[in-house]
Formats: C-alpha cells, sequence, structure tokens
C-alpha cells in the first residue's frame, strides 16, 4: 500500500532535535555502518526526550538522486509518545550546499505511538529502495516499511 504524502501526517518540529532546540544536550553518539552503508545518529535532553536520526540508501527519480532519512522523535514526558518522519533527501547542487528534503511521510504504526520507544534500522535494498525496520519495547511491536522513490512508502508486513 502507497502512503499518500499529501494525505500522511507531516510535522517539522522532529527536524529541531529537542537537544539541539533547547541546548540541554544530556548525550550524543553517532555510529556508522558500512554492511548497510547508512549512519545514525542520536541526541537525548536531560528530560527524557531524545531523538535518532538514520540516513543511508539511494534513490533517483526525475533527473534527481539522493538518500533517505528517518528521523524517530520520543517525548519524555509521560505517556512518551514516538514519532516517525521518513524523508528523502536530495543530493546537493553545488557541493557543499545543504541537502534538500524533497518529500517527507510520516507511517502509520501499526502498535501505535503511544508509550513507544522506538529503535530504527535502515538498508539498502539495491538502487532505488531502502527496507525500515522500526521496533518497540513489545516483541510483537514490528513494523517494516519499503520507500522507493520520494514520497512513496508501503508497509512491507502489514503496517500502513
Amino acid at each position: 500500500m502507497m502512503i499518500d504524502r499529501t494525505a500522511a501526517t507531516l510535522f517539522a518540529a522532529v527536524l529541531v532535535l529537542p537537544a539541539v532546540a533547547s541546548g540541554q544536550a544530556a548525550s550524543s553518539s553517532a555510529a556508522s555502518s558500512s554492511a548497510s552503508s547508512s549512519s545514525s545518529s542520536s541526541v537525548s535532553t536531560s528530560g527524557g526526550a531524545s531523538s535518532s536520526v538514520v540516513t543511508g540508501g539511494h534513490w533517483s527519480s526525475e533527473g534527481r538522486t539522493g538518500s533517505y532519512r528517518v528521523v524517530v522523535a520520543q517525548g519524555g514526558a509521560a505517556p512518551a509518545a514516538a514519532h516517525v518522519r521518513v524523508e528523502w533527501l536530495a543530493e546537493a547542487n553545488p557541493p557543499g550546499r545543504g541537502a534538500e528534503v524533497v518529500a517527507a511521510v510520516e507511517p502509520r504504526l501499526p502498535f501505535g505511538q503511544e508509550g513507544a520507544r522506538l529503535g530504527v534500522e535502515l538498508q539498502s535494498m539495491g538502487p532505488g529502495q531502502a527496507r525500515i525496520t522500526l521496533t518497540g519495547p513489545a516483541p510483537a511491536a514490528r513494523a517494516v516499511f519499503i520507500a522507493t522513490t520520494p514520497g512513496h512508502l508501503a508497509a512491507a508486513d502489514g503496517a500502513s
């Protein structure tokens, strides 16, 4: 099932990571994995809110190319709510200029968003496709999406 970008709930607040916005970064880490050619980073605040960002894979559409980025923002208040945003980033042209977000979708999670602390994995499936796996604390809390061209996100295992 394709998720129409205009029908999906988009949010911009997650682009400003909570720790950056508040200036209260308690911890920050970054790692990269050559096996899946993706990179990730996370930021936490003293209030318990955190954001994770994973970037990887490659897409090509209408003469443009870029990568996928998944942002997971998790609130620190009880009950904590997790918000997921999948973004399609166009390669900077000219080099040195920031990447442009050409499309973004917030998928609905089959296990809900309230109280969830989510893990995220982005795996390239070859040119033009990436598998995004979101996992929660419960064994059944798992959703898999396939990202293709900008704005197109398909649920791979029953998520919508």
